[in-house]
C-alpha cells in the first residue's frame, strides 16, 4: 500500500442473514436496503479470518481492516493492545425480530483449557430501539445449579432460570464471558465486543433451520463448563462514577474495552443555536474525548462548506483546552494519542482537516474508526449530536 497519512475511516458493512432478523437495521438508520433477506447482524468493524471490513472512504478505499493493521500498527492502533493478532474490537449491530439463542461465551481460563480456536468473548449491548415489553435475558436467577440449568435448557423452562430484564432505549448491558444471555424479539441494539466467533448455544426456542430442517445445533455440555454457578450474575447494568465532564456518561469499563456515550451539554447546544441565528464564528463545545486533540465545535454541515471567520478569511480549528493545557503539538508525536471508535447515534458532523478540507460528514448509524495518529481533523457537530466512544484499555 502507498504510503499515506492516517485518517477516520468508515468501512462496508457486512450484512449478515439470520432466522430471526428483520429490517430494523435499515428503517432505524434510515439507510438503502440492499437485500430482502433478514438480517439480523450488521458488522460495522470486523478484522477476522473470513469476515474483513473494507474502507468506503478516502485514498485507503478498498482495503480491508486487517491490511492497514498491518500496514499502519502502532499509527492505527497507539498503545491499544492486538487481540490473538487482530484489530481488538468487533462492532455489529443485531436486529432481534425473534428471540436470539439462549447462549455463552468462553471465559479465558476455559479458553487457555480448551485450546484451538477457542477464544475468550465479551461483549455489550446498547439499546438503540426497543418495542414495549422488550427484554433481554442477563445471568441466572439465585440458587441456579447446573444441573437445574441443564434441565431447564433441554426442557425449554427458561424462565425462574435466567433473569429477564426489562429494557429501554439508550441502556448498556455488559456481557462478560460465562454470563448466560438472549436478546428479545423487537429489541435493536449496537454490540461492542472482542472479536471472536466462539458462540455456545443451550436452547434456541425450538427453531428449524430452513436450510437443513433440522433443530440448529446446540452446546450445552461446553456452555456449562464455562459458567460459574457458585457465583451470583454480575449486574446487567455496570454501576460507574460519574464522568467530571458533564458531556459524558461512562457505560462499561472492563480489562478489553470501554464505553461511553457524549452528548452536547444544554450550555452547548444554546451557545450553538444562538450562533447559528447570529451567524457567528464556531463555538467550541468543551467536551473531553480521546480524541482531544480535536476541535469539536458548530461548523455548518453544507457538504463542501469550509469553516470561515464573519469576514471571510480561513477559520483556523483551535487545540482544545486539554491539550493546550499539556503543550503537546498535534503531530509532535503521531502515536502519542489513543485510537478509539464513535458510533453516530443522533445529529450529524462534518469532519474537517485543519485546512479546512474536508474528509467526511457523520449521520446517524455511521461508525468510525480513528486511527492513533489521525492528528489532522477536527470535528464539528451540530447541537443535536449523541455518539457512543469505544476505547480499547492498554495493558502492560
Amino acid at each position: 500500500m502507498p504510503a499515506m497519512r492516517p485518517y477516520p475511516l468508515l468501512f462496508e458493512p457486512l450484512y449478515k442473514p439470520k432466522l430471526w432478523g428483520g429490517d430494523s437495521i435499515f428503517t432505524h438508520f434510515a439507510h438503502p436496503r440492499p437485500v430482502t433477506v433478514p438480517i439480523g447482524e450488521s458488522w460495522e468493524l470486523a478484522d477476522l479470518e473470513n469476515d474483513q471490513s473494507c474502507v468506503r472512504n478516502g485514498p485507503a478505499a478498498g482495503r480491508t481492516l486487517g491490511e492497514l493493521r498491518e500496514t499502519w500498527s502502532r499509527e492505527l492502533l497507539g498503545p491499544a493492545p492486538l487481540f490473538e493478532g487482530r484489530f481488538p474490537l468487533l462492532i455489529k449491530f443485531l436486529d432481534a425480530h425473534a428471540w436470539l439463542s439462549v447462549q455463552v461465551h468462553p471465559s479465558e481460563a476455559v479458553a487457555r483449557r480448551l485450546g484451538g480456536n477457542v477464544r475468550v468473548k465479551h461483549e455489550a449491548w446498547y439499546v438503540l430501539a426497543a418495542e414495549p415489553g422488550g427484554a433481554i435475558y442477563h445471568g441466572l436467577e439465585p440458587g441456579v445449579t447446573a444441573a437445574a440449568f441443564r434441565e431447564a435448557m433441554l426442557t425449554g423452562r427458561v424462565d425462574g432460570i435466567l433473569r429477564k430484564v426489562p429494557v429501554h432505549p439508550g441502556e448498556c448491558y455488559y456481557l462478560p464471558s460465562g454470563t448466560p444471555h438472549a436478546l428479545g424479539k423487537g429489541v435493536l441494539v449496537a454490540e461492542i465486543q472482542t472479536p471472536s466467533h466462539i458462540t455456545y448455544r443451550t436452547y434456541d426456542w425450538g427453531r428449524v433451520d430452513p436450510a437443513t430442517g433440522q433443530p440448529r445445533e446446540l452446546h450445552l455440555d461446553a456452555a456449562i463448563e464455562c459458567i460459574d454457578f457458585d457465583a451470583p450474575s454480575p449486574p446487567a447494568i455496570q454501576a460507574l462514577p460519574p464522568s467530571r465532564d458533564k458531556s459524558r456518561t461512562h457505560l462499561v469499563a472492563c480489562e478489553w474495552f470501554t464505553i461511553d456515550r457524549v452528548t452536547l451539554s444544554e450550555s452547548v447546544r444554546e451557545s450553538m443555536q444562538s450562533r447559528d441565528r447570529q451567524r457567528a464564528e464556531p463555538a467550541s463545545t468543551g467536551i473531553s474525548t480521546r480524541k482531544d486533540r480535536f476541535l469539536t465545535g458548530a461548523a455548518p454541515l453544507e457538504p463542501t462548506a469550509s469553516p470561515t471567520r464573519p469576514n471571510g478569511a480561513p477559520q483556523q480549528p483551535e487545540h482544545s483546552a486539554i491539550q493546550d493545557q499539556a503543550g503537546a503539538s498535534p503531530t509532535a508525536n503521531p502515536c502519542s494519542s489513543e485510537m478509539c471508535v464513535w458510533i453516530w447515534l443522533d445529529g450529524k458532523a462534518e469532519i474537517l482537516r485543519t485546512s479546512g478540507e474536508r474528509v467526511l460528514s457523520l449521520t446517524k448509524g455511521d461508525v468510525v474508526l480513528w486511527p492513533a495518529a489521525a492528528t489532522d481533523a477536527r470535528v464539528h457537530p451540530s447541537p443535536d449530536a449523541v455518539w457512543l466512544e469505544v476505547g480499547v484499555p492498554a495493558r502492560h
